[in-house]
């Protein structure tokens, strides 16, 4: 994907190979966190299904309305340990059967710290 079609607060595929060991493998769905001063690369945090270590590692978003159908009634969980930086070719637009979708976060999501607003911007909470 270009950098510039890429919006912080909104999902995307990322191809998070390759890896090391104990790292966040695959292709997921992500969030954007930051887009760092490069403007190449961008701060991630990798979205899963798997409810396994809510509260040790991951923190549940509940469903997220904008993706496609065959996984928007699955809980969604955010891997705080995993954020990362990766290189916009990393991206890819998430799709359904007509295309390619935007998928933002949903109004009001308190997500690690970081609250995300109707108008997709961002902000740190004072706790």
């Amino acid at each position: 994907m270009k950098s510039t079609d890429i919006k912080i607060g909104h999902i995307y595929y990322v191809d998070y190979e390759p890896v090391r060991d104990g790292e966040f493998n695959g292709k997921h769905l992500s969030v954007v966190l930051k887009r760092n001063n490069d403007k190449y690369t961008f701060v991630v945090m990798p979205l899963t299904s798997s409810a396994n270590g809510v509260g040790v590692n991951k923190i549940k978003i509940g469903k997220v309305a904008g993706l496609p159908p065959n996984i928007r009634n699955n809980d969604t969980y955010a891997v705080f340990d995993q954020v990362r930086t990766v290189n916009a070719n990393r991206f890819m637009a998430v799709k359904d059967e007509g295309g390619r979708i935007d998928v933002s976060m949903e109004r009001g999501v308190w997500l690690c710290g970081i609250w995300f607003s109707t108008s997709g911007k961002m902000k740190k909470l004072p706790y």
